[in-house]
């Protein structure tokens, strides 16, 4: 057997190795199976159930210390400032009556206006400019022993009010025009702005004050003043 007749034998067997080789080659390699990617995480939602928040108790009221049936209300202030021997107008009044308001809770308020008269016999007198003068009344209701009394105050609308005053004279050389500012710089100078009254139906007091030694002879005269509570 020569060797060609070998090649020709060997042939059929050679070429199925061959190509049990090339499939080998061809055929890609079993791979292990994908591993699972584990279950995303739950979230767990917890519902809780919250009490209301607790209700704010309401502010008590402040209860006064007395019986506020007995004062309180309406009342009424009478004012009267009465200046005798002012230079060149001798006898000056100032006076009012006041609408006073007393609160559940012992507090005061009122407002008015004090109107201005003179007198200056046998002269005519009068007033040309300022005839009114505003202010305020606050306070508050304390109690004294078994007595319920208010502490007040006033204060002007302007502190700087200023008035005109005239005198008119048979003898036209007795005449006299002036511009003055007496109230409340009087009452400051003997403190009459503050006062405190009994708080019972028609209280009063009355006092009368030299003004020239106060004020260091700034003022002159004498203030008598008088002051009623009316219910």
């Amino acid at each position: 057997m020569n060797v060609l007749t070998l090649r020709h034998r060997l042939h059929p067997l050679g070429t199925l190795a061959v190509l049990g080789l090339f499939v080998a080659a061809c055929t890609p390699a079993t791979s292990a199976p994908p591993t699972a990617r584990p279950p995303a995480p739950t979230a767990v939602i917890v519902l809780a159930t919250l009490p209301p928040p607790p209700t704010a108790a309401p502010t008590p009221t402040a209860t006064p210390f007395f019986d506020m049936n007995r004062i309180g209300g309406r009342w009424q202030l009478e004012l009267t400032y009465r200046l005798h021997g002012y230079p060149g107008f001798d006898d000056i009044q100032y006076s009012t009556s006041v609408a006073l308001m007393i609160t559940s809770d012992g507090a005061i308020s009122g407002s008015g206006a004090l109107q201005t008269t003179l007198q200056q016999p046998p002269c005519s007198s009068l007033v040309r400019a300022g005839g009114n003068l505003a202010f305020a009344v606050t306070g508050s209701a304390f109690k004294e022993g078994e007595a319920i009394r208010g502490d007040l105050t006033l204060t002007p609308q302007d502190g700087n009010d200023t008035q005109t005053f005239e005198r008119l004279c048979t003898d036209t050389t007795l005449n006299l025009k002036a511009t003055v500012s007496i109230l409340w710089s009087m009452l400051t100078t003997v403190n009459g702005l503050h006062f405190q009254i009994a708080l019972q139906q028609a209280a009063s007091q009355s006092t009368v004050r030299n003004l020239s030694g106060p004020s260091d002879g700034i003022l002159h005269g004498t203030l008598a003043t008088d002051i009623r509570l009316f219910r």
